[in-house]
C-alpha cells in the first residue's frame, strides 16, 4: 500500500511538472512573439516615416479579361544609415524612372534580396491565420537573375505528409520541394486569388523586401550556387514539415533563406543544425527573424488597400523604397 501511495505521489509530481513546463512554454513563446511583433512594427514604422511622396501612377492592368486600374503611390526614402549608403544598388531591379513609365519594370528586388510577408496564406481560417501570422509570419523567398527561389509546403494528403516527415518517400509520388520560378509576383496586380479573397488580386496586401548588409558579390555567387544545386537535385530540397527536426536537406521558406546565406558565409565544419545567419536567436528561423536580424534591412515596403476610383472599387498601394543611387 505504501509503495502504491509513493508511486501515485511521484506520478502526480511528474504530471504537474510536465503541465508547468507546457504552460511555461506557452507563456514564454507568447512573450517572445509579442516582442517580435512589436519590434517588427517599430522597424516598419521607422522605414515608412522617412518616406516622401514622389509620384502617383495609374497603371492599366488586364486581369481575367477585365481592365483594372492599379494606382500606386511611390514614396522615396532618403538613404540615412551607413549600410543603406554603402550598398549602391537600387531598391528596384530597374531604375525608378523606368518603373514609373512601365508596369513590367515593377520588380522589387536585386540579386540576393529576399521578399517576405508577415501574413499567413491561411486567410480562409481566421484562427489558423491569426496564430500563424502572429507566431511565425507568412512566407519568404529569394531573388536571383530573374528567378524566385522558394520553399512551399503543400501536401495532398496526410499520408504524404507523414512520408515526407519520416523520410519514407514513395518514388511514384511527388512531394513539395524548393522551386525556381521566373515570376515576380510579390507586388504586382493579378497574382492573388481574386476579388472574393482577402487580398483580392494581390499576393498579399503587405509585402516587404529585405537585403543582407555588407554587399559582397562572392557571397552572392555562393548563395545562388547553393540554391541552384537544390533546385536541380532530385534528392535534396524537400519541404521540412517538421521544421526543427529532420533538417538534413530539408527546408521551409525562411529556413531556406538563412541556410542559403550561411552556406556562403560559414565553413562546412561550422554549419549548425539551426542556422545562425539572419537568425539572431539561433533557433528555428521564422520570417520575423529575417526582418529582425541585425544583418538585414528594408529596401522596399508595400501596402495595399481598397479605394473607389471613378466609382469603381480598385486596389491602391503605397510603395516605400530606398532612393536610387545609380
Amino acid at each position: 500500500m505504501k509503495i502504491q501511495l509513493i508511486i501515485i505521489k511521484i506520478t502526480k509530481k511528474i504530471i504537474i511538472t510536465i503541465l508547468m513546463v507546457i504552460v511555461g512554454g506557452i507563456f514564454y513563446s507568447f512573450g517572445v512573439s509579442t516582442y517580435e511583433n512589436i519590434r517588427s512594427t517599430m522597424i516598419i514604422n521607422d522605414f515608412i516615416s522617412r518616406g516622401e511622396l514622389q509620384d502617383t501612377i495609374d497603371y492599366k492592368v488586364s486581369v481575367d479579361g477585365k481592365e483594372h486600374i492599379q494606382r500606386i503611390n511611390f514614396y522615396k526614402i532618403k538613404r540615412t544609415y551607413s549600410y543603406e549608403i554603402n550598398d549602391t544598388r537600387n531598391a528596384f531591379l530597374y531604375p525608378y524612372s523606368e518603373v514609373i513609365q512601365n508596369y513590367k519594370y515593377l520588380i522589387p528586388y536585386q540579386n540576393g534580396d529576399f521578399p517576405i510577408t508577415l501574413e499567413s496564406p491561411f486567410y480562409e481560417n481566421a484562427l489558423a491565420n491569426s496564430l500563424m501570422s502572429f507566431y511565425f509570419g507568412g512566407h519568404a523567398a529569394m531573388y536571383f537573375d530573374g528567378y524566385i527561389y522558394e520553399s512551399v509546403g503543400m501536401v495532398d494528403d496526410f499520408n504524404s505528409a507523414t512520408e515526407l516527415i519520416f523520410n519514407n518517400l514513395d518514388e511514384k509520388k511527388s512531394y513539395p520541394k524548393m522551386t525556381k520560378n521566373k515570376t515576380s509576383y510579390h507586388m504586382q496586380y493579378g497574382f492573388g486569388d481574386g476579388p472574393s479573397s482577402k487580398y483580392g488580386y494581390y499576393y498579399r496586401d503587405e509585402v516587404m523586401t529585405l537585403r543582407k548588409k555588407d554587399y559582397n558579390e562572392a557571397v552572392l555567387e555562393k548563395t545562388k550556387s547553393f540554391l541552384e544545386d537544390l533546385s536541380q537535385s532530385e534528392t535534396k530540397g524537400f519541404y521540412n514539415l517538421a521544421f526543427f527536426v529532420n533538417t538534413k536537406d530539408r527546408y521551409y521558406c525562411s529556413d531556406l533563406i538563412s541556410r542559403a546565406y550561411q552556406s556562403a558565409l560559414l565553413d562546412s565544419q561550422n554549419q549548425k543544425e539551426f542556422p545562425r545567419v539572419l537568425n539572431d536567436d539561433k533557433f528555428i528561423t521564422s520570417v520575423y527573424d529575417l526582418l529582425l536580424s541585425k544583418d538585414s534591412y528594408l529596401t522596399i515596403y508595400f501596402k495595399a488597400h481598397k479605394e473607389l476610383i471613378d466609382g469603381k472599387e480598385e486596389m491602391v498601394s503605397n510603395i516605400y523604397f530606398l532612393e536610387d543611387i545609380n
